[in-house]
């Protein structure tokens, strides 16, 4: 999974800007999830979201943009063609945060961006379908990087994008519970068992 793809490489802003990335398909970014694009891009001009295309789906979601931010703020809104493997893995290892989206999130992105080492931004949410970096989080006892409220989000991702340090302590965060959070199949076993008890 490793991969040491710079972000020039990778044809991503590579001058000292915080990248946000958001590499989930793009039927997930819901309107109310716009906001968050436009207070980050409105906070810094060296905040650049990055999004992949997906079915021109990116279309309507420049259109919805274009009407929240300036041309000039529009720059600051990438949409790349799909990545190779590697250079997905890349985009995850090299962004400084990884946007979770809501209401819908992610589920296996949100655990590739983990073990890339880059922190995911999560949103509390009462519906399953936004509760996944929230439940890893609150797995391992980690809930720095969940937020209450699109706010609250917007700050966190700001503060940890900026702060290097913070990616490192996330790292090593982590590495001490990866055999929780991978390869780890309790909760399959579970299921199972409660199956077999039900069905017998």
């Amino acid at each position: 999974m490793a991969s040491n793809k710079s972000r020039k490489s990778l044809g991503l802003p590579h001058n000292g800007e915080y990248i946000y990335a958001i590499p989930l398909i793009l039927f997930k970014i819901h309107p109310s999830f716009d906001e968050v694009i436009e207070k980050i891009v409105k906070e810094n001009k060296k905040n650049h979201v990055v999004m992949v295309c997906y079915n021109q789906i990116e279309i309507i979601i420049k259109e919805r943009l274009e009407k929240r931010v300036s041309t000039e703020q529009m720059q600051q809104i990438h949409f790349k063609l799909p990545f190779k493997k590697s250079d997905y893995y890349a985009l995850l290892k090299t962004s400084d945060v990884f946007l979770e989206t809501f209401p819908f999130g992610g589920g296996n992105t949100v655990l590739h961006s983990m073990a890339a080492g880059t922190p995911v931004i999560s949103l509390k949410s009462n519906q399953l379908r936004g509760s996944f970096g929230t439940g890893f989080y609150n797995y391992i006892n980690e809930p720095q990087f969940i937020a209450s409220s699109i706010d609250e989000y917007v700050k966190i991702a700001i503060k940890t994008a900026r702060d290097a340090s913070i990616k490192k302590k996330f790292q090593n965060i982590i590495q001490l519970n990866k055999e929780k959070l991978f390869n780890n199949m309790s909760g399959s076993i579970e299921f199972y068992d409660w199956l077999k008890q039900k069905l017998l």
